[in-house]
């Protein structure tokens, strides 16, 4: 079989003896945990060569280990495969922004983010999960208005947000000298019946001193 090129080097395609649709995406998967990113990448490719689909919980597995081993281009491919495919989660979807903000910024996670929630399909998984991350990303640049805009966003689109979301928005926004905004946050916190955790406490205390 021919080779491929991929962005860390020549994949090379192999004859699979065995064709069979649940051994090898466990086999995928094992690749990918162990972080055996080429073996993992000539698996993948061989499948799809051989008209094999990897499943969706291989490619979630193979997904991280190219965000961890290789150049984002690598994660980018196989983020577009599943998005083709309809394998895209949210955890998904959290996944490559956090890479593309690691990589090119928070700016270029923003402008992908605001792509995916523009798309039709996507919005059934632009869920509280994603949103906390792209909240997580503008608070590390200290981008409180951005913060609060997203804050702003999960509202409109009747979604609740978690534990984590208030822990973030009280974090950030005490941190960029907001101190109304912080409060803000708490009091919404309260009010959906969500107990504040001593980080966010100390964070209110903080901000009112």
């Amino acid at each position: 079989m021919p080779d491929r090129k991929s962005e860390h080097g020549v994949s090379r395609l192999h004859f699979l003896e065995k064709r069979d649709e649940e051994t090898l995406p466990r086999r995928l998967i094992k690749l990918s945990q162990n972080n055996k990113v080429r073996s993992a990448t000539e698996l993948f490719d061989s499948m799809r060569a051989s008209g094999l689909q990897p499943s969706a919980h291989a490619c979630n597995s193979l997904l991280p280990c190219y965000v961890r081993r290789s150049p984002l281009a690598d994660a980018m491919r196989i983020f577009e495969f599943m998005k083709a495919k309809g394998m895209a989660t949210e955890h998904t979807y959290s996944m490559i922004l956090k890479a593309v903000a690691s990589n090119q910024g928070y700016v270029s996670a923003l402008e992908m983010f605001n792509k995916i929630e523009e798309e039709e399909e996507p919005k059934k998984i632009i869920d509280v999960i994603v949103y906390n991350t792209m909240i997580y990303v503008c608070g590390r640049a200290k981008e409180w208005m951005l913060v609060e805009r997203l804050w702003r966003r999960l509202e409109q689109h009747s979604l609740n947000g978690t534990l984590l979301t208030y822990d973030l928005l009280v974090s950030i926004f005490v941190q960029c000298g907001q101190s109304e905004l912080a409060i803000a946050a708490y009091q919404e916190m309260l009010q959906k019946g969500l107990d504040p955790s001593e980080d966010i406490m100390k964070a209110i205390i903080a901000s009112c001193t």
